[in-house]
């Protein structure tokens, strides 16, 4: 996967939330193209960033995308 997303080819990443007091969901896409992060400042900015994978265990890469396009919708009156 890598491989695939760091060799020019364009990526997208989604990310949805609910605020259920509130009754409001947003969802959110960002397509553009992925870099991996090399550079060692880069790096440490990236492992203090609060992000938390669904598989636990070692990080060793790294990516960001490089946006083109960024959508999102929010919904309102959603239980």
């Amino acid at each position: 996967k890598l491989a695939a997303a760091v060799l020019g080819r364009g990526v997208a990443f989604e990310i949805d939330g609910l605020d259920a007091e509130a009754e409001e969901a947003w969802s959110v896409i960002v397509k553009g193209h992925a870099a991996e992060i090399e550079g060692t400042y880069e790096l440490l900015a990236a492992q203090d960033l609060p992000l938390f994978p669904w598989l636990a265990g070692p990080k060793h890469r790294f990516v960001r995308i490089e946006p083109v396009e960024i959508s999102g919708r929010r919904y309102v009156g959603v239980q």
